[in-house]
C-alpha cells in the first residue's frame, strides 16, 4: 500500500495520548495535514475543506493495521 506520510503534531494531545502516557502501545492515524489548526472550529471547518481521498485512505490503512494486529498472539503487545 502507497500512501504519503507527513508527520503533524497535534497540540494539545490526541485520543492516543492517555495510552501512551501509561506506556500502553497506541497510534494516531489521522487525516489531518499541515495548517489544520486554522481550519478546525473556524469558519473554514466545513465538509467542502474534508481531503475525502486522504479520510478513505487513512480508513483503509487503519483497517489493514487491525487486520494484522488481530492475527497476532496476545503476547506481542505485552511485556
Amino acid at each position: 500500500m502507497k500512501i504519503p506520510f507527513n508527520k503533524v503534531t497535534i497540540n494539545g494531545g490526541a485520543d492516543s495520548s492517555s495510552f501512551i502516557a501509561k506506556k500502553i502501545p497506541a497510534i494516531t492515524i489521522s487525516a489531518v495535514g499541515n495548517g489544520w489548526e486554522k481550519i478546525l472550529h473556524s469558519s473554514k471547518d466545513r465538509l467542502s475543506s474534508v481531503n475525502q481521498v486522504s479520510v478513505y485512505v487513512g480508513y483503509r490503512l487503519a483497517l489493514a493495521l487491525v487486520a494484522d494486529l488481530c492475527d497476532l498472539p496476545c503476547s506481542v503487545s505485552r511485556k
